[in-house]
């Protein structure tokens, strides 16, 4: 019997993270102002755990700070705008003031949680570390060491045998596709005789790139020679042809705490930002265009020891010598191990495919939680 093929798969994916961190969800899931959304990135943002652990506190805080410190670009997946959320938030408050449709008395309420809001930002500010005198607004995370493999708090999920899965929740699943670059990245044909099959070479880390000084990979470098995660908007989709896909892996939801954003005053009605009409910095509404604030980031997940088993075909081995991701996960350090042991088998598949399971190792952020803002501004100037 032929198991769950690459659209079931992904729905179950879905529906099991979903359904695993619904309970500590804020709000339910929706589509709507106020709901919560799950974007899965597009494909997995793979993370160094050198970089939260440099055996200074204050630098580890900064470093997981502007990891987090993302806004998605609109749409049903989580693509990272080119702007920082806590930037955009510190001008919004900046600018805000009353409309001018309050009465005198509702005009200085809203002006009082202005200017309320705008000294709990400046009040939230840190000093950076290691570089210039600069500043930035810090967001904590719970578990605090969820990049550490080894800690604790991790759980596991499988998607096992062929079942008929339930309504994924909002958002479409990931579609179960190739990531390929149109260039061919190189790396050779796989030696059917030889050990199995590097995906991706494991020395090459792909740390996410950040403005942290003390991080070694900077904004600029050279992705050749420092390993930079290369932008994935331009990759190619390549359907899957394979069958019979299970997924194993383990995953902790890691939920984001901002001391410096007044909910209150965020929520709330009668301010306005000059230039920006109602509904040009937040639409309420995460896939439509023109706004700056499709989803509010409030918590990540987090995977790692990913296996994927499938009876793989030759066409989709060979793609996965050029693939940076498949489906939603990063390929980063990504190993096929035959089943049965046979290399042999795999490198001479024919379309019913050979039995393997395709490794990835490290620890990646693979969907991320958020909440779609209220329509921002809401009111006229």
């Amino acid at each position: 019997m032929t198991g769950p093929g690459s659209a079931e798969i992904a729905a179950l994916l879905a529906t099991a993270l979903h359904d695993a961190i619904a309970a500590q969800l804020p709000a339910p899931t929706g589509t709507g102002p106020g709901a919560t959304t799950l974007l899965f990135a597009a494909p997995g943002q793979p993370v160094d755990p050198v970089d939260f652990s440099k055996g200074n506190a204050v630098a580890n805080r900064q470093a997981a700070s502007l990891f987090v410190d993302q806004v998605p670009q609109p749409g049903a997946a989580f693509w990272p705008a080119s702007y920082q959320f806590s930037s955009l938030y510190s001008d919004i408050v900046g600018s805000a003031r009353p409309s001018s449709a309050l009465t005198p008395d509702e005009a200085a309420l809203v002006a009082g949680r202005v200017s309320a809001a705008r000294k709990l930002v400046e009040n939230s500010r840190i000093g950076t570390v290691g570089g210039a005198a600069t500043t930035y607004l810090p967001t904590d995370q719970e578990p605090v060491s969820w990049w550490d493999a080894a800690a604790p708090h991790w759980s596991s999920l499988h998607t096992p045998d062929p079942v008929i899965p339930p309504p994924a929740p909002p958002n479409p699943p990931p579609s179960w596709e190739w990531k390929v670059k149109p260039r061919k990245p190189g790396g050779g044909d796989p030696d059917p005789e030889g050990p199995p099959i590097i995906v991706r070479p494991p020395e090459m880390s792909f740390a996410a790139v950040s403005g942290d000084p003390g991080n070694g990979i900077q904004v600029g470098d050279d992705p050749a020679g420092k390993g930079v995660l290369p932008p994935t908007d331009d990759l190619e989709a390549v359907p899957s042809t394979s069958t019979d896909i299970g997924v194993r892996l383990d995953y902790c939801y890691v939920t984001l705490h901002r001391g410096w954003l007044d909910p209150l005053w965020f929520r709330g009605p009668g301010w306005a930002v000059p230039g920006y009409p109602p509904r040009s910095i937040a639409a309420g509404d995460p896939t439509a265009g023109n706004q700056l604030l499709p989803a509010t980031p409030i918590g990540f997940v987090a995977v790692k020891n990913v296996a994927i088993t499938a009876d793989w075909t030759a066409g989709d081995t060979q793609l996965a010598l050029e693939a940076i991701g498949y489906g939603p996960f990063h390929l980063a350090g990504a190993t096929f191990v035959p089943v049965d042991g046979d290399a042999q088998a795999m490198a001479t598949a024919d379309d019913g495919g050979a039995r393997a399971t395709l490794l990835i190792p490290g620890v990646q952020v693979l969907m991320w939680v958020c909440e779609i803002p209220q329509p921002l501004p809401p009111a006229q100037p």
